[in-house]
């Protein structure tokens, strides 16, 4: 399902990507990923709280995240900083981020936005919009990872959801 929403007034873009067969081996890239800003690691783990803390509403288990899956993360959202699209600046959909970490999966997902200041203020944003709650309250994605990434004082923000 792909759905689009006004990305002016910091309303969120979504287009879920769910149902992505299973990709083999991917070509070597050359991949450089710039200083994550001081305090955006703080950011991370409150929007994983937030996130967890819809989830256990719902009767589902928390998402859990590592470190591979959040330098994924990381990478999306420092990109999106530039080409704010589930299309990476390369040409390619975003579940290729996965394949150039060597993330295994079988479904995924990716949520972005930008502009919100705060943690509750983008996991809010996800949870009104259909499409981000969707993904957030999954049962088929078990592991979640967090990036954020700054631009001219802006946050950029990416979920990057796998089983």
């Amino acid at each position: 399902m792909n759905t689009n929403y006004n990305t002016k007034n910091s309303r969120p873009y979504v287009n879920n990507h769910t149902d992505l067969p299973q990709y083999g081996t991917a070509p070597s890239l050359n991949l450089t990923i710039t200083q994550i800003p001081s305090g955006t690691a703080n950011y991370a783990r409150e929007v994983l709280r937030l996130v967890n803390v819809e989830r256990s509403k719902a009767g589902l288990p928390a998402y859990t995240t590592n470190q591979t899956l959040t330098t994924a993360a990381n990478k999306r959202a420092q990109e999106i900083t530039s080409s704010f699209s589930h299309t990476r600046p390369n040409g390619t959909s975003f579940f290729t981020v996965f394949r150039d970490y060597k993330i295994p999966f079988r479904a995924a997902g990716e949520n972005i936005a930008y502009g919100q200041r705060t943690p509750q203020a983008v996991v809010s944003a996800w949870m009104k919009s259909p499409g981000h709650r969707k993904n957030i309250l999954s049962s088929r994605f078990k592991k979640i990872g967090i990036g954020i990434a700054q631009k001219s004082g802006r946050n950029y923000w990416s979920q990057e959801f796998t089983n």
